[in-house]
């Protein structure tokens, strides 16, 4: 298995924890030389992602970017795993946080689906309340649970294959929903999240 990661694993990034669990992993960024939003960096990573079986779209760095990158390997690969990180915007009660941003990673998780077959194996990782360097983040998920999910679906790519897989942070029980509201504020603002509940 020869793995290919966007994002940097120098940082406090999913790709941190991809490199703990694959530290064969090669990694595509914007530091090494990788500008996704031009044609050479598109084309860079062309040639790249020809050596390897395994792509993590881990990177959202504009709209657009991470379903270009797909489709890239789609037209590379007969055969491999592709892993795409979505976001819990995703689902309706979240969207409100970032419509273009949930748009897109709708668009990716729709287009990798729609790819996906016995032999090109697409899977979509939602996931959200994982943390970051905020003053917050001692109430979110580690993103250790990330890359030990990926490696999840990873290591039983021969035994079945997993399309979509939601992770997040238990905020539910922890009284938080997205980025630092709680339920209560939520509902202030006119959002019916006990539906939800």
């Amino acid at each position: 298995m020869k793995i290919l990661c966007t994002g940097n694993p120098d940082k406090n990034t999913i790709a941190k924890c991809i490199r703990d669990l694959y530290p064969e992993t090669e990694f595509v960024y914007l530091s090494n030389g990788y500008n996704f939003l031009t044609t050479d960096g598109l084309d860079k990573f062309r040639q790249k992602v020809k050596d390897f079986d395994v792509f993590i779209n881990a990177s959202r760095i504009d709209i657009g970017v991470q379903i270009e990158l797909l489709k890239i390997v789609r037209s590379e690969w007969e055969t491999g795993s592709v892993i795409n990180i979505g976001t819990t915007m995703e689902f309706h009660y979240f969207h409100h946080l970032d419509k273009e941003c949930a748009i897109d990673k709708l668009r990716l998780r729709d287009l990798g689906l729609d790819m996906s077959t016995e032999y090109f194996r697409v899977t979509h990782l939602i996931v959200g309340g994982f943390t970051d360097e905020t003053p917050q983040a001692n109430s979110k998920m580690d993103k250790k649970h990330i890359g030990n999910t990926v490696k999840y679906v990873l290591d039983n790519r021969d035994n079945f294959h997993v399309p979509i897989i939601s992770l997040e942070n238990d905020f539910w029980n922890k009284g938080q929903v997205g980025s630092g509201c709680n339920y209560q504020e939520l509902k202030n603002r006119g959002r019916n999240y006990d539906l939800y509940r």
